[in-house]
């Protein structure tokens, strides 16, 4: 996990195997379980528990103290594709955990209104999941958008389809071997899906949803991208200024295919142990490895 004191590092943290892979988010814990001596936890920012964000911390590292069973809190993570799965889906990988602050979880505003003569006589710091499940769909909708959900992700388009007339579904590649899931909607639809070639370099920023798809005429929850800007992504900052070497492996294997030469490979889920590829380097943040003028200020890191 980063520490406090590694924060100002921004422009290293923020990039998993020289890639832009960086999300902020804010809700609830709920259902917090150990799997092979792993902790997971759903993040919850809605009232429907089919909602909730699969969360996976690296092998040997713990919850804080404050973090329990529908605690408020917020995450700097990575997003990647869940090997677990049959279909493709994302899971939440922290590299940071803490309590959330007081922009980041929405609150009812009425602590005036505890009092002798009130019938409220419970101090609500903020709205809990059980107060949203109570509330009305409109209402509930206007305080889900006071969570924090903020992605950046760089990679290349690895496949696309038009699934709807305002919908374009596409996957992005960012490891060999692992696609995460993307779907844009509206206008941005129509404007991006002739520019979206395969293999090109891209930068996504969007958000993490949730949807209910049906795999072997059985419903499941999907997570993933929903993209609401796609741009081009900074050579050396945000992708790698040299090709991964798997990227030119899919661009021979593309040329192949068009001339008819195809070379057969294993195109399945790679399922290997997720521990093997741990979310943060320690190494890359030791001093010796830290350029020494990178950063002017030590500025709070905070959610955009």
């Amino acid at each position: 996990m980063l520490k406090i004191s590694d924060m100002r590092y921004k422009q290293i943290w923020q990039k998993w195997n020289d890639f832009l892979n960086i999300s902020f988010l804010s809700g609830f814990v709920e259902n917090i379980r150990t799997i092979n001596g792993r902790i997971f936890f759903d993040l919850r920012q809605t009232a429907f528990i089919s909602h909730g964000l699969k969360v996976v911390l690296d092998k040997g590292i713990y919850l804080p103290a404050a973090i329990i069973e529908g605690a408020p809190v917020k995450i700097y993570t990575r997003l990647q594709q869940d090997v677990e799965c049959e279909y493709k889906s994302l899971i939440l990988r922290p590299i940071y955990c803490a309590r959330a602050s007081l922009h980041e979880i929405p609150s009812e505003n009425n602590f005036l209104s505890i009092g002798r003569d009130s019938k409220h006589k419970i101090i609500n710091p903020y709205v809990t999941l059980d107060q949203l499940s109570d509330m009305s769909r409109q209402k509930q909708h206007n305080h889900v958008k006071k969570f924090q959900n903020n992605i950046e992700v760089a990679g290349f388009v690895r496949a696309k389809k038009r699934v709807a007339d305002d919908c374009t579904e596409f996957d992005i590649w960012n490891q060999k071997d692992r696609i995460l899931p993307v779907r844009i909607y509206g206008k941005g639809s129509i404007l991006n899906h002739d520019a979206l070639k395969l293999l090109r370099p891209i930068k996504l920023q969007g958000r993490v949803e949730v949807k209910e798809i049906m795999i072997n005429e059985q419903p499941q929850k999907q997570i993933y991208i929903r993209a609401e800007n796609i741009v081009h992504p900074l050579i050396g900052k945000e992708i790698p200024k040299d090709a991964p070497q798997w990227y030119l492996d899919a661009v021979d294997d593309l040329k192949n295919a068009a001339t008819g030469h195809i070379k057969i490979k294993d195109t399945g889920i790679v399922q290997e142990e997720i521990e093997n590829n741990p979310v943060i380097d320690e190494t890359e943040l030791s001093d010796d490895n830290l350029p020494k003028d990178l950063f002017k200020s030590d500025e709070e890191i905070r959610f955009e």
